[in-house]
């Protein structure tokens, strides 16, 4: 978070690369698939974010290719929805993976329980990009699903009417504005679900919290 925040200041390319190297330095001694949504947080940021210069680029470019092989030492591990978000960061990077992933974990229908077919799913974020990132990961995840996003900064119709269909609501409070917050708790009839993060990974996984437990 603190990262993202010191981003969003527009840092000097000596701070952004001081706070980078404190951030490899935890990486390569937590190393393990209990951090991987941090590291995955960590990378979005880098992709989200314009980087202030030349040299912060290609250090973005070296903790996401370490960040990388860290993940290779437990791809068979992973998740269909944590493949997916490493292949769009991937193709952010223009690298191409080779993770040893089974054809199993690969299979949609293996990865839950939870049927979202015909449901709606709404998010609002002031963050466009990772809003659309989220939504099309979403959509590939649960087949059939719908995902409305909304980024409105006022009570508008639209969104009182998205607050009233939704099944489910997923509000990214670091990105939003308390006039939202309360249109959509008023016409959701019940507080929405909170996403700690700004990123897709944390939308991913406050869904995922939602609709399993």
């Amino acid at each position: 978070n603190l990262f993202i925040q010191t981003l969003e200041l527009k840092p000097s390319p000596k701070s952004y690369l001081t706070l980078l190297s404190i951030l490899d330095e935890v990486r390569a001694n937590t190393n393990s698939y209990n951090m991987l949504w941090w590291q995955l947080n960590v990378c979005e940021a880098m992709v989200l974010n314009p980087s202030p210069s030349t040299e912060c680029r290609e250090a973005n470019l070296k903790y996401f290719l370490d960040t990388y092989t860290d993940i290779k030492s437990f791809s068979h591990r992973l998740q269909f929805d944590e493949f997916l978000l490493i292949q769009t960061l991937s193709k952010d990077f223009e690298l191409k993976i080779d993770l040893n992933i089974t054809d199993t974990q690969l299979e949609v229908e293996n990865q839950t329980d939870v049927d979202l077919r015909d449901k709606i799913v709404a998010i609002y974020t002031l963050s466009e990009s990772a809003g659309g990132r989220a939504k099309n990961t979403i959509e590939t995840l649960y087949p059939g699903v719908s995902v409305k996003l909304n980024s409105d900064k006022e009570c508008t119709e639209k969104l009182r009417y998205l607050s009233r269909s939704a099944d489910y609501f997923l509000f990214v409070w670091k990105s939003s504005k308390h006039q939202a917050f309360y249109c959509i708790k008023d016409h959701l009839g019940r507080a929405p679900e909170y996403v700690s993060g700004k990123g897709t990974s944390s939308i991913l996984s406050a869904l995922k919290t939602l609709v399993v437990g």
